[in-house]
């Protein structure tokens, strides 16, 4: 029976190795691909900058002197940052979950531009009057329609701007990135925690079913800081790929940083139950040797 509950366990063990891997695979992606990954990549890989001056120097809004330096000030605002972040990230789940692709609409563009105005004379780096924040929409306005569509194709095509990299970063891991769906992440994190449950319940005696638990998800979580690692590391002079490299890290880092948390907490709760059972055992020798003092 001993020798049964020993084979159980590391059956058990090896199959709780290949679900958190592709569990945490699956998380990792999601986390990659979430908006606050994007909007980092889309900061460090500057891609928003070349996307708007691909799109510019196909001939929209072009504008030379101090309003030319007003319209590259705006594009550089905030605002339009927030507004490229939302549709940049559509198209990013577009090519990874399949989700319909959202495009940059005329009147959503000249809100943010109306706003990136604003912002502009609120940092004080131009002070643009009425009249001439009028002018600039007047122009941006005219425009717009060329810049949109020249925008939506750049975004839907983004892959390819200077770059070969894209989803095959994270799909190497997890495989078709379409199944990362909730349903999915949840179904194979419950599968992790049977397991777990699994592995406790046949090393219950000895109670190393948490240690197991501990050293199998570290070791896992040890991988993906290697990746994490390892595509940090990654050099590349186009956008696109350097965008893809960071969302891939962020999303490594954030499923190892949970990894190791939750080995460090069955690791306490090993060492919690072990002295929990010795002192348990220890209450109990002293009570059949205070029982076999009283007889004698």
């Amino acid at each position: 029976m001993k020798a049964v509950k020993i084979i159980l366990a590391i059956i058990a063990v090896v199959a709780l190795f290949v679900a958190e891997a592709l569990t945490m695979g699956l998380f990792a992606l999601d986390e990659a691909t979430s908006e606050e990954s994007v909007r980092e990549a889309l900061t460090e890989s500057d891609i928003v900058s070349q996307l708007v001056d691909e799109a510019l120097a196909d001939g929209t809004v072009n504008m030379g002197g101090q309003y030319g330096e007003m319209m590259k000030a705006i594009f550089s605002t905030e605002a339009i940052d927030d507004f490229f972040t939302q549709y940049v990230t559509a198209a990013v789940n577009t090519q990874f979950f399949g989700d319909p692709y959202v495009e940059v609409a005329d009147d959503e563009l000249m809100a943010a531009f109306s706003e990136g105005i604003d912002q502009v004379n609120a940092e004080g780096e131009y002070q643009i009057s009425p009249l001439e924040g009028e002018l600039l929409r007047q122009a941006m306005q005219q425009e717009v329609p060329d810049l949109t569509a020249s925008l939506n194709q750049q975004m839907e095509q983004y892959e390819s701007l200077d770059g070969d990299l894209s989803e095959e970063v994270f799909t190497s891991i997890t495989g078709d990135a379409s199944v990362s769906s909730g349903t999915a992440r949840i179904f194979s994190a419950a599968i992790c925690v049977i397991l777990c449950a699994a592995v406790i319940a046949l090393c219950w005696r000895s109670r190393l079913g948490f240690l197991w638990c501990a050293v199998t998800i570290a070791l896992v979580s040890l991988i993906y800081w290697g990746l994490a690692t390892l595509v940090g590391a990654m050099t590349t002079s186009s956008a696109s790929d350097h965008m893809a490299y960071v969302m891939a890290e962020n999303g490594f880092r954030q499923v190892t940083a949970a990894g190791f948390a939750a080995a460090v907490i069955f690791f306490i709760a090993f060492v919690i139950f072990k002295i929990f059972s010795r002192n348990k055992k220890s209450t109990r020798n002293e009570n059949i040797s205070n029982t076999e003092n009283t007889h004698i």
